[in-house]
Order: structure tokens, then sequence, then C-alpha cells
């Protein structure tokens, strides 16, 4: 299904940009363009879930519930992922001289098969609510371990303390935004990152979230004075200013 998927959304891609209306590439439309993201969004969605289907264990309710998942999303995938390529290529995707109708044809026989995908949500679902979770985890590198002690460390030392001091702690600290520049985060990679997030959920320390302000204070970090960025930036990490 996922490669049938992936097949429409090329030959949309493709088309999108060959064909040509009101003197330009209809890809440039907002209509099409969007037809085709939302395409690839599915497509990615359905190949996550099928290859987590298959790296996880395939026995017991944990198993159950990936396969549950990734049928529904690779089956409803591939017949919604076909309609739009039908649908953008206009009336040639409505002729036999076209592949698209094969790969329409062959999205709904598989609905048809191995569905209804309504079966499969509710299998889902129903192993959700019975418990069955999906651990999800990367394996990191070696050198990570000497900063998962240090973060966990400083996670041991605030998790008890009252939600103000610990917001403060961990402003103060660049934990809140640890991806943005010191010194208002810690400059993190994509390691450091995980690290912090695998620790404070181990901790069960939830961080308070900056809403808008993670949006408004990273062009103050660029563009901002020294003066606009002391004035806006500690005061949204402390949460003494909300944006909205």
């Amino acid at each position: 299904c996922v490669g049938g998927a992936q097949w429409c959304v090329d030959a949309a891609a493709e088309h999108a940009r060959e064909r040509r209306q009101f003197g330009r590439p209809i890809g440039q439309f907002q209509g099409v363009k969007h037809r085709c993201a939302d395409m690839v969004s599915r497509t990615e969605l359905a190949r996550a879930a099928a290859w987590d289907a298959a790296r996880a264990d395939g026995d017991g309710d944990v198993g159950s519930l990936t396969a549950a998942a990734a049928a529904a999303l690779a089956l409803d995938t591939f017949f919604e992922c076909a309609k739009d390529c039908v649908q953008v290529h206009g009336g040639i995707g409505f002729t036999w001289e076209h592949d698209t109708h094969l790969y329409l044809r062959r999205a709904i026989t598989l609905r048809q098969l191995l569905g209804p995908t309504q079966e499969w949500r509710a299998r889902a679902a129903d192993l959700a609510a019975g418990g069955a979770r999906r651990r999800l985890g990367v394996d990191l590198a070696d050198e990570s371990e000497q900063l998962r002690r240090e973060v966990r460390a400083f996670v041991t030392e605030v998790a008890g303390l009252d939600k103000v001091e610990q917001r403060a702690r961990l402003a103060g600290a660049g934990y809140l935004a640890p991806q943005w520049p010191a010194p208002w985060g810690r400059d993190a990679g994509a390691i450091e990152q995980l690290v912090i997030d695998d620790e404070f959920r181990r901790a069960k320390v939830r961080p308070p979230t900056l809403s808008v302000g993670a949006w408004a204070c990273p062009p103050l970090m660029v563009y901002g004075t020294e003066e606009q960025q002391q004035r806006w930036i500690p005061p949204t990490l402390r949460g003494e200013i909300e944006w909205c």
C-alpha cells in the first residue's frame, strides 16, 4: 500500500510540474500544491507506521497494536492518494490511457480484501484502551552517557521544587528551550535534546510550555537589540510574560 501511495505522489508531482495552465505549471496553484502536500504527509505517516509494525515484537498486544495501526493507515492512505492522483491529472486521470486508474482499482481492491479500515481502527483503540502501549526509544552513542548523568543529576535536584522555583531553575540552566542558543538555551544538538527529553520523562518532570513565546523569541535572538533581548526573552522563560 505504501509503495502504491508513493507512486501516486510521484506521478502527481511530476504532472503538476509539467502541466501548464494560465501560463504557469499547475503545481504553482494553491489548490494543486496543497493536495500534493497532503498526499506526501499521508504517505510518510503510513510509511512510519509500517516500519514501526515491522520493527515491533510480533507477539502479544503491542505487536497487534502496531499491525492494526499500520493496516488502518496504509489502506486508507493508498486509497486517498490514488483518488488525489486522479484529481491532479485532471481529464487524463479519468481515462484508461494513463495508469492512475490501475492504482485506484488496486487501492479499492486491497481495502475490500484487507479492510474495512474501521475494524482495524477499532482493534487499535481496543488494544490501547486495554493498556497496550508502544514504547519508543533511540539507541544513542556511548558518549551520551556522561551527558545523561549530568542531566539526571540536575533533574533530581529540581524534581521536588515548587512550580515557580522549578521554572526559574529550568530557565536559568537553559532547559526550557535547550535547542536555543546560549545564554537562553543550551545550544543542544539532536542527541542532547533526546537525552534531556528522556531524563525529564523518566523523572516525571514536565517543563512548562512557552506557547507563542517559542515563536516570538527566536527572531529577537537574531534581529533584536541587546536591550530588546533582555526585556523580552528572560521574562518569557520565567513565565512573567505570556505571548498570544
